[in-house]
């Protein structure tokens, strides 16, 4: 199955949502023809600059430390556009349009990768 690799807090957004507002873009520099369901893997590389800037609480960065490096769930991406839509949208970005999160119930961990790479081992 595709893979995609996240930097928290992003990921955790994307399947669990922000404040009851889940992450529903992906933005890139660079767009894919694949379309269809995605696994959401956590980088180990944490974009402080985001947790900081959203006010992230401890208990935040003990969540995202136990996600890092590990397949979180699955997403559908169902479209990539440039249009600003979505107040996750960024100018002058590929917009990763995604839907449906499915959460994991158990993390799977997993070397990481850049791109969008493919994942041949078991989901438990």
């Amino acid at each position: 199955m595709k893979v995609l690799s996240i930097k928290n807090p992003w990921a955790d957004w994307i399947m669990f949502g922000r404040k009851g507002n889940f992450k529903n873009t992906e933005n890139r520099t660079w767009e894919v023809m694949y379309r269809g369901r995605l696994l959401i893997h956590v980088s180990k590389t944490l974009d402080r600059y985001a947790a900081e800037r959203y006010n992230a609480k401890p208990e935040d960065y003990e969540r995202w430390k136990e996600q890092a490096g590990k397949i979180i769930g699955t997403v559908e991406l169902y479209a990539i556009d440039r249009d600003i839509q979505s107040f996750w949208d960024e100018s002058d970005l590929f917009h990763w349009r995604i839907r449906d999160p499915q959460p994991l119930k158990k993390p799977v961990p997993a070397l990481g990768r850049l791109g969008l790479w493919e994942y041949t081992g078991e989901l438990k």
